[in-house]
This record gives C-alpha cells, structure tokens and sequence, in this order.
C-alpha cells in the first residue's frame, strides 16, 4: 500500500442562515431588511403554489437590473466579492409568492 498525503477538511462555520417567505406586489421587498453582513450564498423560489400569471423579479444591484422568475422557479448564487449585503424582491401584479434562505457571512 502506498502512502498518501494527509487530507483536510475545512468546515464554513462561521456566520447565520437567514430565512424568510411571504409576498410582494409592485412596492419592493428588501432581503434581508436592515442589509447585514455580506450574503455568500442564497436560494430564492418562486413556489409553484400561485397563480400562473405571477412573476418574481430578484435584483442583485438594488433594483437596476432584475431577473425574473416564474412560478415553480428558483435561483441559487455564490455571489463574489463580499459586496451583496442585501437582495430586492419585486412582483408583477399585487400578490406574489417568494422563499428566500441565504448563509450570511460575519463581517
């Protein structure tokens, strides 16, 4: 048998998982709301559970630019650069459905 190298693992333990779920119409909802540490990853979903015409627009950058996401959709990022502090949430019409859970690093 030949000898190998030690191995390592590192565990990310270190900050706070952060969840929330509820609507949002044509007035944006802030993610997390007051903006905290800097987001490392997140999950958002549109649930398939509404009604087919909804639209759940995410924005990274404070609402310049969105993507949207349809009914029984998702997005999950690793964003870079430790900027991403906080994610706008905007809906097409009055009552649309979001699930939202994001690791938020400590500083």
């Amino acid at each position: 048998m030949v000898d190998s190298p030690a191995r390592f693992e590192i565990a990310d333990n270190d900050g706070t998982t952060v969840q929330a779920s509820g609507t949002v119409g044509l007035s944006t909802v802030l993610f997390p709301d007051p903006a905290q540490t800097p987001i490392a990853e997140f999950l958002i979903q549109c649930p398939v559970d509404q009604v087919d015409t909804n639209r759940l627009q995410v924005s990274l950058d404070g609402g310049v630019s969105y993507l949207t996401l349809y009914p029984g959709g998702h997005w999950a990022w690793t964003p870079k650069g430790g900027l991403l502090k906080q994610i706008t949430l905007l809906g097409n019409v009055a009552s649309v459905n979001y699930e939202i859970v994001a690791n938020l690093e400590i500083d």
